[in-house]
């Protein structure tokens, strides 16, 4: 039949708008992002992914923003987190899969809720959810709260949590062909939040500051922001390392009011994300702004108030606006401010915009969108990233004996530009768009020293320099606490060579404190600390230098002080003395130079009442003026944590001395009192009411053997100790963690986290309960328990072949470089098969040494190493599901080529449709070429292509011609198929009628439009002029009725009958 051509719209890269060029122009290349949830449906299974895809090509969308981790759980198989509801179901592999093979492609970017990780709503309960797994990376308020607004989160300013975070991500780009990543929570969750204990810390350390700062404090705020830039710029740096092609994109927080100065907005001063600034220092690909606004709503002007703060703060990167859906109207007026709207003062353009979400895009909407998104384009290129990129990169990370993080050092660049950073909490650092050239760098990481480096940074590339301060040759031994006072102690430990002396201290592990280092050389060590506070906890490590090795630094260990003794002193007249009735002052006298007494008769009392901040036993003394005419017996009322009872002062002697009355028990906080009364008091007598002191009692019963000392939680990185708790005569002030003879740590509870353990290790603990007076009890009874060996992942397990991309056949050959043995993994299980997930049991195989080797055959389905770790106990750790693996050994299908039928009037075009389905890694690229022989290529030579049909423009050619189009088609795998070919499609002249036809010689191809279908037999038809009625006979299959207005082509010819004919016709219906 004659060609009836689907004219695809050739998309030609343009370059991006300048600054002269801020309206869109139709046909351009620009950002289309559909944000797809993962709370609702879209990608729960393959049904769900296909009408994805068919409805993102509907409304001429380019890139799918993928919720793959919504609350510390993962819609694919990750290394880390749990499976959220589709376990099993790969949705991302699935996605990847069908939107890169689709026609057009469509881009995928990972889309990741960074640090909320749990919901109090559906609170986790699977031990792998890193809510479970890492409870002390929560974050808090300045209460100790860690919910908020409804969901727990990490704190960005714990170097665990920050590592763990990257880690997830991390463990996509490595492993899954994702176009993108796209971080969204990428914040604190309010100005009150961020007081995790590691990052009060680590802030006071930073500015040698002590206790906790006040959620508005200046620098405090500072410096949380800074821990969310720290986490983009390790995320991006590494990411663009690994696929420099790969796009870093983040949802960013608008919201009200709009910027007039960004330091006034929302995003920066609650939320602590200074996108803007990400945008400078190039640590984002593109920002998008989440400018929800009803047009209706409040604050509907506020959205084109962040359009146009969005694309001033472009810099050298892309912007595309996030829009909400309210209305049709709204949805329209919106998706065409972000193109056009003009802004003053802005040269920078407009990329793309992004509609939040799919699932609230009702399917009445699609035309509203289509309205604006009109047919399909390209995303625009960012040529940052390709060839023509004019920058390059350094990255690296600072640590102590091969990998230990060195928090805060300070890296200084020098070459064709200067620049100055510092490392983040895991010792990361980076530079980003540096000039080529060679460059010098010098980092100082304070007590460990400067050490220095260099690299040539080469455009388009990163590189990287690594700091790692080496283990000291120095050994330090035998650390001791001794002399535990209540503001102090003193540290001794020797050295086997001379060393200066030093102790970095603090209420934490961080140990944001440090003495003087005494630079004297010497073997045997000794530091006096001294303004501790009485009866807490203090961690510390010992740190000696010997100017011919690298700093010695010794493990964190903890001391308690002792006890303070408080003393309370109330005068007449002080604070917390009160009286009734009348009393006379006399102030020739007295403890403070006078007192107060009264006579008989009447109520009159004085009362002493203490504020106690150290609960426990007192020493009761009263102070008074002796006298012939003072009462023997006057009542002394003992208001106690207990009770009250009355104790009675002869006051004719024992004058001007402290005069012990009792010993009670006091309460913490003002219930305790003193009161001094005058009943019972004979006549002539009289009542000295002067001073009473209260003096804090150590008694020296020791507390209870603490019991039962066991493990609730038991990790590769950690372990939860509980016991039961001691009883004391007083108050359990606390207690000791030792491990193996050295204490650790110190907790006011009957549990505590040991988080400074190594995988596959097996600690004896032990516990010792301390009480107010400083009295410890005994250690308990020993627990010893084996940490799990670490998650395998990527990083501990290799594969010669990489994951997340089609190979052209196996084996897949695994290694485990850090091996097996204390400190690692006993013993590997493991299966390999074409499951996402697998069910334990016992018949795997087992993995102790060497190498594992993996057949696999070509198939549509990922392969997976299903592997699990025990340790020497036997106790398996987390399993993981590595992958997903693919191989396609075969090339595709030959594609069917069909070019719309046997004739075309057009002499300098080339149109053609074609099929080639791959079974197994899908078809994601062709090449055509047009020529007048069947696979000939003299018209267009092979030319790559992204679609399933063409259209192209070829040189004319000559009236009964013959032009074929060929097809080759490319899997993921890089295989091509064989040539297809078009049965060809020959070059008709136009005829104006049969008339003129039958004129024509024999041979001649002709197409005759308009004509009346007249006849139809087996093997023939004829047609006729509508208006002479003349016909011809047209040889071949009509399957139209008759009286049908047809076009017909066909080839002049004669019959044996003599009569004239159209060879080889075909008809069609007319337009």
């Amino acid at each position: 039949m004659l060609g009836k051509w689907i004219i695809a719209a050739l998309l030609i890269a343009a370059g991006l708008c300048g600054s002269a060029c801020l309206a869109y122009n139709p046909g351009d290349p620009e950002f289309r992002g559909l944000c797809v949830d993962g709370w609702h449906a879209g990608f729960m299974n393959n049904s769900e992914i296909d009408q994805l895809i068919r409805d993102a090509h509907e409304l001429n969308a380019n890139t799918l923003l993928i919720e793959v981790r919504r609350r510390g759980d993962a819609f694919y198989s990750s290394s880390y987190e749990p499976w959220a509801e589709t376990v099993g179901f790969d949705s991302l592999e699935k996605i990847i899969q069908k939107a890169h093979s689709a026609s057009p492609r469509l881009d995928v970017q990972a889309w990741f809720v960074v640090w909320p990780v749990a919901s109090d709503a559906a609170k986790p309960s699977n031990p792998n959810h890193p809510y479970c797994k890492y409870p002390q990376y929560l974050t808090k308020d300045e209460s100790g709260n860690t919910l908020c607004s409804g969901d727990y989160w990490f704190d960005p300013g714990n170097p665990g949590a920050e590592q763990y975070t990257y880690s997830v991500i991390m463990d996509v780009v490595n492993r899954y062909n994702v176009d993108g990543i796209n971080l969204d929570y990428i914040r604190y969750g309010g100005y009150h939040f961020g007081y995790n204990d590691a990052s009060v810390s680590r802030f006071n350390a930073a500015n040698h500051r002590t206790g906790q700062p006040a959620y508005n404090d200046l620098a405090w705020c500072d410096w949380r922001r800074t821990q969310v830039t720290n986490f983009v710029r390790k995320v991006y740096a590494n990411a663009i390392a690994v696929k420099p092609q790969i796009k870093v994109t983040a949802d960013c927080y608008c919201g009200h009011p709009a910027p007039g100065s960004f330091p006034g907005c929302q995003a920066y001063g609650s939320y602590f994300q200074n996108w803007p600034a990400w945008m400078q220092e190039g640590i984002l690909d593109m920002d998008l702004p989440m400018s929800y606004f009803d047009c209706n709503g409040e604050y509907a002007g506020d959205f084109d108030s962040w359009v146009c703060f969005t694309r001033a703060n472009t810099y050298n990167r892309q912007n595309a606006i996030t829009v909400g859906v309210y209305s049709a109207s709204c949805l329209s007026h919106q998706l065409l401010d972000t193109r056009n709207l003009s802004c003053a003062g802005v040269t920078n353009p407009s990329y793309g915009a992004c509609i939040f979400s799919y699932f609230t895009l009702d399917r009445s909407l699609y035309d509203t969108v289509k309205s604006v998104w009109t047919s399909p384009v390209s995303a625009p290129t960012m040529e940052w990233k390709t060839s023509s990129a004019q920058k390059g990169h350094i990255k690296g990370n600072v640590t102590y004996g091969g990998g230990a993080w060195i928090d805060g050092a300070t890296i200084t660049l020098t070459g064709p530009v200067n620049r100055t950073i510092t490392a983040d909490g895991t010792g990361f650092y980076a530079f980003i768009d540096l000039p080529p050239g060679v460059y010098a760098l010098s980092c100082n990481a304070g007590k460990y020293g400067t050490t220095l480096g260099g690299c040539v940074v080469t455009a388009g590339q990163m590189s990287n320099v690594d700091f790692d301060y080496p283990a000291s040759s120095v050994n330090i031994t035998n650390v001791q606490v001794t002399g535990e006072t209540a503001t102090g102690a003193t540290i001794t430990w020797t050295t086997d060579a001379p060393a200066s002396s030093m102790v970095y201290y603090g209420t934490d592990t961080t140990c944001a404190q440090a003495t003087s280092e005494d630079t004297t050389q010497v073997t045997a060590h000794s530091v006096t600390l001294s303004g501790l506070s009485s009866l807490t906890p203090y961690y510390f490590y010992v740190y000696s230098h010997n100017p011919n090795a690298p700093p010695a630094i010794s493990p964190t260990y903890a001391l308690v002080t002792g006890p303070a003794q408080p003393v309370i002193t109330i005068d007449d007249g002080d604070a917390g003395w009160s009286s009734t009735g009348t009393w006379t002052v006399n102030s020739t006298a007295g403890n403070d130079g006078d007192y107060h007494w009264c006579s008989t008769g009447g109520s009159q009392t004085a009362t002493y009442t203490p504020t106690i901040t150290v609960p426990g036993n007192y020493d009761i003394y009263e102070w008074h003026v002796s006298g012939a005419n003072r009462y023997t017996a006057v009542p002394f009322i003992v208001t106690y944590n207990g009770g009250t009872q009355t104790y009675n002062v002869n006051e004719q002697s024992a004058g001007s001395n402290w005069n012990l009355v009792c010993t009670k028990s006091f309460a913490a906080g003002t219930s305790g009192s003193v009161k001094i009364s005058n009943q019972g008091t004979p006549s002539g007598s009289v009542v000295v009411a002067d001073a009473v002191r209260f003096s804090y009692a150590l008694e020296s019963t020791p507390p209870s053997v603490p019991t039962g000392l066991t493990s609730s939680s038991v990790q590769d990185n950690f372990i939860n100790l509980t016991w039961t708790p001691s009883t004391d005569n007083a108050a359990v002030a606390g207690y000791r963690l030792t491990r193996g003879s050295a204490v650790i740590g110190a907790s006011s509870t009957n549990s505590i986290i040991d988080s400074d353990v190594a995988p596959n290790t097996r600690y004896t603990y032990a516990v010792s309960a301390y009480d107010t007076s400083g009295n410890k009890s005994a250690n308990s009874s020993s627990y010893t328990i084996c940490t799990l060996p670490i998650k395998p992942s990527f990083t501990t397990i290799l594969c010669n072949k990489a994951a997340g991309i089609w190979h052209l056949a196996g084996p897949f050959v695994f290694s485990a470089p850090n091996g097996w043995g204390t400190g690692k993994v006993y013993i590997y299980r493991y299966v390999w098969d074409t499951n996402t997930t697998h069910t334990w049991a016992s018949g795997e195989s087992t993995w102790t040494r060497d190498t594992i080797t993996c057949a696999a055959t070509s198939s549509a389905n990922p392969y997976y190493l299903h592997i699990i770790g025990y340790n020497m106990d036997g106790k398996p750790g987390a399993p993981a599901d590595l992958g997903p693996f693919y191989v396609d050994a075969t090339a595709p299908p030959t594609p069917i080529v069909t070019d719309g039928g046997g004739y075309t009037t057009t002499r300098n075009r080339a149109q053609a449709a074609w099929t080639a389905v791959d079974p197994e890694s899908g078809t994601v690229a062709y090449q055509i070429a047009v020529g007048t022989t069947s696979g000939g290529t003299e018209l267009l030579n092979w030319t790559d292509w992204s679609t399933d049909n063409a259209t192209v423009v070829i040189p004319a050619q000559a009236y009964g011609n013959t032009v074929y189009v060929s097809v080759k088609a490319q899997n993921a795998a890089g295989q091509w198929s064989d040539v297809g070919t078009s049965d060809g499609i020959r070059i008709a002249r136009p005829v104006g009628s049969i008339v003129l036809a039958k004129g024509m010689t024999d041979g001649t191809v002709v197409s005759i439009t308009g004509r009346t279908l007249s006849a139809v037999y087996d093997n023939c038809f004829y047609v006729q002029d509508p208006t002479t009625k003349s016909g011809i006979r047209c040889e071949g299959v009509c399957t139209l009725p008759v009286g049908s207005r047809v076009d017909v082509a066909g080839v002049l010819s004669i019959t044996s009958a003599n009569e004239r004919q159209l060879a080889a016709a075909e008809a069609v219906l007319s337009p």
